[in-house]
């Protein structure tokens, strides 16, 4: 998009519907806002793109819409089916209800989809309440958590007999040695590289 000329912002509508014309398979991240209601953006925070240091969760949607940050609803609205979604769950606080009103509202949308997370809480969450639901694990490298022990827990993949992927999505940097990629891959888990 950007060697069209365009400026186009990361999970907006307009860089939605600009991949779609380009046929386009998309992601994007949902979180709540502080009237539970289940906003696309990928940061915590509007700092990054819009300059201003202010959590998304502690914004209404009505103030998250006038900086462009549509809803989940109207993002599916727009998305229709047209091309494939990986909608990836970011919880700052209450995980279990970002995954309720996610999958409340994904329950309608009777296209191809798919969610992820790198919260293995979440990912358990769809197993349990919405089995029917393709759910993937994200992990990244062990240095980019929080602490080194979330990293190595994350990374072990222990908790797998929980939550029981569909798939899992490694990062590329973190997947050429992960031991766990080719025991999964045994088990018939597929593996994606982001």
């Amino acid at each position: 998009l950007y060697s069209e000329g365009l400026d186009l912002v990361e999970n907006s509508l307009s860089a939605f519907a600009g991949s779609m014309k380009d046929g386009y398979g998309m992601e994007l991240d949902v979180r709540l806002s502080s009237d539970d209601e289940v906003m696309v953006y990928h940061d915590d925070n509007l700092k990054r793109l819009h300059h201003i240091d202010q959590s998304i969760n502690t914004l209404t949607k009505d103030e998250l819409k006038a900086y462009g940050i549509p809803t989940l609803l109207e993002t599916l609205d727009l998305i229709d089916g047209k091309v494939g979604l990986i909608v990836e769950l970011k919880a700052d606080k209450d995980r279990d209800k970002l995954s309720e009103l996610t999958y409340n509202i994904l329950k309608s949308y009777e296209k191809d989809y798919v969610v992820e997370s790198f919260d293995p809480r979440i990912v358990r969450w769809f197993k349990k309440n919405a089995p029917e639901v393709t759910r993937g694990q994200l992990i990244m490298p062990v240095k980019n958590y929080e602490s080194k022990l979330l990293g190595i827990l994350i990374n072990s993949l222990l908790y797998n007999f929980l939550t029981r992927p569909h798939f899992l999505a490694m990062n590329v940097d973190n997947s050429k040695a992960h031991p766990a990629m080719w025991v999964n891959k045994l088990l018939g888990v597929k593996i994606v590289l982001w």
